[in-house]
């Protein structure tokens, strides 16, 4: 489950968003849903804190225990974040000598399994992102996000720049 309560982003004097009073409860699937510039992504990479420490309070509850995120050391922070939740940014940045295939640690039927449902090639895993179309790209990015294991997942326009019967 995640809450947030009087959670608000500005820029300089501009408020981007805010104040908002939200409970995701756990175990389902919610879309945030609006017109361009309403805030959807700016809220996304608040609640996963890419763009500094929101004013408010964002409490993650895990396995029956509250966890405010705005209060936690960065150092703590960077340990626990990606336990709690994986983050699929809208254009994720990836550096484009990394080898697709160092991204996971393991090559197991479950990875195998997962490649096959994102109609990618194991083969695929030895090249380096700049060897990948825009496509084959964005279905490792889900990928890796999707094999973390994280209980909370935030996916920013996950299937942008995908063909639609992939």
């Amino acid at each position: 489950m995640i809450q947030l309560t009087g959670l608000v982003k500005e820029y300089g004097t501009d408020m981007a968003i805010g104040p908002v009073d939200l409970q995701i409860p756990a175990g389902g699937v919610t879309a945030l849903v609006g017109p361009n510039g309403a805030g959807k992504s700016t809220l996304l990479s608040q609640i996963w804190g890419s763009r500094g420490i929101p004013d408010g309070q964002l409490v993650v509850r895990i396995q029956g225990r509250d966890l405010d995120l705005r209060t936690l050391s960065p150092a703590h922070l960077a340990w626990v974040r990606p336990k709690l939740m994986a983050y699929l940014p809208q254009s994720p940045h990836v550096p484009p000598g990394v080898r697709i295939g160092d991204w996971f640690a393991t090559s197991d039927a479950r990875l195998d399994e997962e490649l096959a449902a994102l109609d990618l090639l194991p083969e695929l895993l030895a090249r380096r992102a700049s060897e990948l179309s825009g496509g084959e790209l964005r279905r490792f990015c889900l990928l890796r996000v999707l094999f973390s294991d994280a209980p909370i997942l935030l996916l920013d326009e996950p299937c942008s720049g995908l063909d639609l019967d992939r």
